[in-house]
């Protein structure tokens, strides 16, 4: 938690969400599946994050998921302003799908990147902490 809140006031640390989009939008607080949209207290992201969903750097061939190319993966992390020099703090719900990012981005040469394992199941609870939420129209 120390090491997002710093990134907060700090432009030189960027913060990743690579959680789905339902997530993101703040439609629900969890992934689908298991968890109820409701599941934790609020719903939204941590200010400032960039966003990428994470199965965006996997692709499947012979119906085996695997990492995209290097090449691929900085592209894609190009187009939100993340490059491999970046100090980087990914976080999606309770840390696993982050920690598959973070090995996709260690694999195409991000040098600075760490895994916020509480990520927003930690972060949702804690009324204390700022959270942007999303309206939705319509």
């Amino acid at each position: 938690v120390d090491d997002v809140l710093e990134a907060l006031d700090n432009p030189e640390i960027k913060i990743l969400d690579d959680r789905d989009k339902e997530e993101w939008l703040g439609i629900t607080s969890a992934p689908a599946g298991d968890y109820s949209p409701d599941f934790l207290p609020r719903k939204g992201r941590i200010p400032g994050s960039r966003w990428i969903e994470w199965h965006q750097f996997m692709e499947k061939q012979d119906g085996i998921s695997h990492f995209k190319s290097p090449e691929q993966i900085v592209s894609i992390c190009a187009q939100v302003g993340l490059y491999p020099d970046d100090d980087i703090i990914i976080y999606c719900f309770k840390g696993a799908r982050a920690a598959n990012t973070y090995i996709a981005l260690k694999q195409a040469g991000f040098k600075h990147i760490r895994n916020y394992y509480g990520s927003w199941n930690e972060w949702a609870r804690n009324a204390a902490l700022p959270a942007m939420s999303v309206t939705l129209m319509g």
